[in-house]
């Protein structure tokens, strides 16, 4: 099962219900040439150029996205393993002990987890065509302004003035025992 990172405070919104979209960067960026959009995928995704109509680009290029219609997620998220067995993590505990420091989501086991998502859609879009109610599925306010700002702090290298292709993912929160 593959895993997916979240900022903090973007776990508790998909846990409140307020989040159900996510945005990823594609990468590599597609490119324009003759009016079609192409995109060289990685070597790791497959190999040679895919061309994209323009008109009808998310059934072409689905099959590259990370994240695939059906597919459970588990959410990666700081956790620091007690010395009696229990798993504490800081979403709703904020006392960072200096002697067990949380350890990296990034590293986060699946066996560990405790929130999951399950892919609901997922399409293949410019970053700004996000609409206001887009904004709240991603847990935030009508302001676009404010995604933007949670956009550039969490992408530095696709800055939203940057316009990126990106993967859109509309999601359902799962508990741990529908996942079983």
């Amino acid at each position: 099962m593959k895993g997916i990172l979240f900022k903090p405070n973007m776990i508790k919104a998909i846990v409140e219900g307020r989040k159900t979209q996510t945005r990823r960067v594609l990468n590599p960026q597609p490119f324009m040439r003759s009016g079609i959009l192409r995109w060289i995928p990685s070597i790791s995704q497959r190999h040679g150029i895919v061309d994209i109509n323009l008109d009808d680009h998310a059934d072409l290029a689905i099959p590259y996205a990370r994240y695939q219609v059906g597919e459970v997620v588990y959410i990666k998220e700081p956790y620091l393993n007690m010395p009696w067995g229990d798993i504490m993590y800081p979403l709703y505990f904020n006392n960072r002990s200096t002697v067990n420091p949380w350890k990296s989501p990034l590293f986060m086991p699946e066996k560990l987890a405790r929130y999951f998502i399950k892919i609901t859609d997922v399409k293949p879009q410019r970053l700004h065509d996000i609409t206001e109610e887009d904004c709240v599925n991603e847990g935030l306010t009508e302001n676009i302004n404010d995604y933007a700002l949670l956009w550039d702090s969490i992408n530095p290298k696709y800055q939203w003035d940057t316009n990126p292709w990106l993967w859109r993912y509309e999601f359902l929160f799962w508990e741990k025992e529908r996942v079983k």
